[in-house]
């Protein structure tokens, strides 16, 4: 409760949330590749993860929460690789 209290006080006051599962993202990407992935192409993945959260936060009338946009794309994530594997 108290981490939802925190993330709408942010809110309210008008500062961005950037919740450790978007903002690790580009730190995931880079030792995935093990630090020898161009930093164009590292930023390129980086933004477009972050479009795709905001997206879908956007979509889902959360606008402007990136909380909820993280959670969201993971989500849909595992729910597409389950509906193409035939796991529903």
């Amino acid at each position: 409760v108290r981490r939802w209290r925190g993330r709408k006080a942010l809110k309210g006051r008008g500062v961005m949330y950037g919740p450790h599962i978007v903002t690790l993202t580009g730190a995931n990407i880079a030792h995935a590749h093990g630090n020898t992935l161009p930093s164009e192409t590292l930023e390129e993945d980086v933004r477009r993860i972050y479009n795709d959260v905001k997206g879908a936060a956007t979509e889902f009338n959360a606008r402007g929460d990136l909380f909820a946009g993280g959670s969201m794309v993971g989500f849909l994530r595992v729910a597409n690789a389950m509906l193409a594997h035939g796991a529903v």
